[in-house]
């Protein structure tokens, strides 16, 4: 998954370059968020975690086109600005922030303090470092280390490379060639017929589902054994049935999973990217039930779940024409609106996590469930993004919606 997101990059500038921004506020009303002491927490960080002291360099070697160097302390990394707005900050370019940023390292905290007081933190991250999971680990880990309450050592990331490299290459090429040998190219089409300026923008229309309607849907996965990541993947299968045309016999897309369920102690702690790519496939028959659909993807899930982890497109001859153009992402909110540890707590305030793919179909699942679909504008119109999210329910047309 890393070395093909790095590729991807090397391919198309601006994907996978990852921005989050979070307002850092102190629980107590008679103090403030020191900056310094921010700016030291994330230094702590670093330290303690090896994916943030990991720099990648193109490889001539065969069987890999990146190699990964681990330092043993990185100074820079952090920096602390100056701002009159959250605005401000939230629009620095790439390349302004690049300028603070160390030759070569692939993120870099900023942290402001504006007029008012207010404290914010940005993070800019190349995606090949980290995941979902390990983003709220880092939030958690920067309020443990500003409270000095944060342990030096963490688990190692390398240790999840090693095992990586043990998994056998042969079986999972023999078990994905058998898989996939009837389905071809599934693509999204290209709608947004209009140039624009935008025409390149990544954005993203958020949907809540009302509490009934979560309540049900939770419901309903219950009733039939199935689970909400299986249930979506059934209906965005449906989705893309009624727009790929008779020419896909099958459909495809792509399924990202969390990849921590391996054999390493504290795999759930790990900072660094573990995600793996599932691809996803189904014939939608007019004479198949859809509860007889959902059945048979999720048994193709459990029999493809022990080759998640091998990068087996290439071996499949598929790098010339993506077999796939769309994906779908379940996250189980383990945090609420903010991340809270110890003294501070982070309330975010902005994200922005540009996907190679044409549209990303994403599900927060928590106390309640949003949907969201991150898609390019070259693909979709604000209005047609806006329009699909309800269709894939059948949703009724007062939800809220956010879009970015």
């Amino acid at each position: 998954m890393q070395e093909g997101i790095l590729l991807s990059q090397s391919r198309t500038s601006g994907v996978y370059d990852v921005q989050g921004v979070w307002k850092v506020a102190i629980n107590s009303s008679e103090s403030a968020v020191d900056v310094n002491q921010l700016k030291l927490a994330a230094q702590r960080v670093i330290s303690r975690h090896d994916i943030l002291r990991r720099y990648f360099a193109e490889s001539h070697r065969d069987g890999t086109s990146f190699l990964q160097l681990v330092l043993k302390h990185v100074t820079s990394g952090v920096q602390l600005v100056d701002f009159n707005t959250l605005e401000d900050l939230k629009q620095v370019t790439a390349h302004e922030e690049a300028s603070g940023k160390a030759p070569g390292l692939p993120y870099l905290f900023t942290i402001c303090q504006v007029p008012n007081n207010d404290v914010y933190l940005r993070l800019d991250i190349n995606h090949a470092l980290i995941d979902g999971t390990s983003t709220a680990l880092l939030i958690r880990d920067l309020g443990l280390a500003y409270n000095n309450q944060l342990s030096p050592i963490g688990p190692k990331y390398s240790d999840f490379i090693a095992h990586l490299q043990t998994l056998s290459q042969n079986e999972a090429v023999t078990f994905w060639t058998e898989m996939l040998k009837e389905t071809s190219p599934c693509h999204f089409p290209l709608l947004n017929e209009r140039e624009s300026a935008d025409s390149q923008a990544f954005k993203t229309v958020e949907v809540e589902l009302p509490d009934g309607q979560s309540n049900q849907l939770h419901d309903f996965c219950r009733q039939h054994d199935t689970t909400l990541a299986n249930f979506m993947s059934t209906i965005w299968a449906l989705v893309l049935s009624c727009f790929v045309g008779t020419d896909c016999n099958r459909v495809a897309f792509g399924y990202l999973a969390s990849g921590r369920d391996v054999p390493i102690e504290g795999a759930h702690e790990i900072l660094g990217l573990m995600i793996t790519m599932i691809t996803r496939q189904a014939e939608v028959e007019s004479k198949k039930t859809v509860l007889g659909l959902m059945e048979t993807m999720q048994d193709e899930f459990a029999r493809s779940w022990p080759h998640q982890h091998r990068e087996i497109h290439h071996a499949l001859g598929l790098k010339a024409i993506p077999l796939f153009n769309t994906i779908v992402n379940v996250q189980r909110s383990t945090v609420g609106d903010t991340a809270a540890a110890g003294d501070i707590f982070f309330v975010p305030e902005m994200g922005h996590d540009p996907s190679e793919y044409e549209i990303a179909m994403n599900i927060k699942d928590g106390s309640e469930i949003w949907l969201s679909l991150g898609y390019w504008a070259r693909c979709l119109s604000e209005p047609q993004a806006q329009s699909l999210l309800p269709f894939a329910l059948q949703l009724p047309p007062f939800l809220r919606i956010r879009t970015s």
